[in-house]
């Protein structure tokens, strides 16, 4: 979560210099970071298929 913040910070940053408009690099941000990337935590999974998997082996049971 800290790495998350420091990104934002750095895109913050960049953004004083680089107007970047109607806020898309920060939306596609945010959709990244819920849905595509992958996390160690979660067992190699985005938390999309993380979520999926998990309600599949509930709903087996």
């Amino acid at each position: 979560m800290k790495k998350s913040f420091k990104l934002l910070k750095i895109i913050k940053a960049t953004e004083q210099l680089i107007p970047i408009e109607n806020g898309d690099f920060q939306k596609d941000y945010i959709n990244w970071y819920n849905t595509d990337r992958v996390c160690k935590k979660l067992k190699g999974l985005s938390p999309i298929n993380f979520r999926k998997q998990a309600l599949n082996s509930v709903s087996m049971t």
